[in-house]
């Protein structure tokens, strides 16, 4: 399983440049937690869409310099990550 790993991180890390270059509309409102603030959530990495299905106890599983990593990856993929392979990447 570790394979896909590696296969993902690069897709996105392309995906996360091309995001970069505008700035996201982040309407809180769409998000399904509303004690989660979604804007904050740029600061792990680029906005995605998918973001919106966070909710806040979901970021418990993120390391606490996930901030620091420098790969640019969404929130949302950041979790995934997590919770498939909580070791990988550990701060």
């Amino acid at each position: 399983m570790r394979g896909w790993l590696w296969v993902v991180l690069p897709c996105l890390c392309v995906v996360a440049g091309a995001q970069e270059a505008a700035a996201p509309a982040i309407e809180q409102v769409r998000g399904v937690d509303q004690r989660l603030d979604y804007r904050s959530l740029t600061q792990y990495g680029p906005w995605d869409d998918r973001n919106y299905q966070l909710t806040k106890q979901d970021l418990q599983v993120l390391a606490p310099n996930e901030t620091e990593l420098r790969i640019p990856i969404p929130a949302f993929f950041r979790v995934e990550l997590r919770k498939r392979f909580p070791s990988s990447m550990r701060g």
